[in-house]
């Protein structure tokens, strides 16, 4: 057998591995690769993902999958309404069974539910100011700024969902209606 003949089954081999391994890899690479940060997140992850259809009119700048230390499960911030000055939103979640974060210091001004699940509204009223501390209303959330805060139900294959949904310059009625647009992933 010639070099030539060799050479010519090699690339035969490597063309037809090379195909093989790509059927394979594709679904994998097209999950990962949708072009939706929040469906490639919920690729990798047990808890369910949800996403917003809305977000106040806010343009989103960036989706981080963060780490809550080791042996754990990331958790995404979407984050929305770049300014310094105007309004913006985050959007956190992560798995109800190891929280990550926490949003700070507030008066809950507020509860409801969605999806029969109990929502608390958090203003950042200063609590060095007895006085507003003590008067601190669903109103001051858009004055300075607050959180909604609640857990979903765990689903048949996913586990149960903490999220929050942080705001400045928004108010009440904003962060609500984000929240009530949250739209679990398939």
């Amino acid at each position: 057998m010639s070099n030539l003949g060799l050479c010519s089954s090699m690339r035969k081999f490597l063309i037809g591995t090379t195909l093989i391994s790509l059927m394979f890899s594709i679904p994998n690479a097209m999950a990962m690769g949708s072009g939706d940060k929040f469906q490639d997140a919920q690729t990798g992850l047990t808890f369910q993902i949800f996403k917003p259809a809305n977000t106040a009119h806010l343009k989103g700048y960036r989706f981080k999958m963060l780490s809550c230390g080791a042996d754990t499960e990331q958790w995404i911030a979407a984050y929305y309404g770049k300014t310094s000055k105007g309004p913006a939103l985050q959007i956190l979640e992560n798995s109800a069974a190891t929280p990550c974060y926490n949003s700070g210091m507030g008066v809950t001004v507020a509860t409801t539910t969605i999806n029969k699940a109990p929502v608390r509204f958090v203003a950042y009223c200063d609590p060095a100011s007895q006085k507003q501390w003590k008067n601190c209303s669903i109103k001051d959330i858009a004055k300075y700024g607050g959180y909604a805060h609640w857990d979903t139900a765990p689903t048949k294959n996913l586990k149960a969902t903490t999220i929050e949904i942080i705001a400045m310059g928004l108010s009440y009625q904003q962060i609500l209606d984000v929240a009530k647009s949250l739209k679990p992933l398939p």
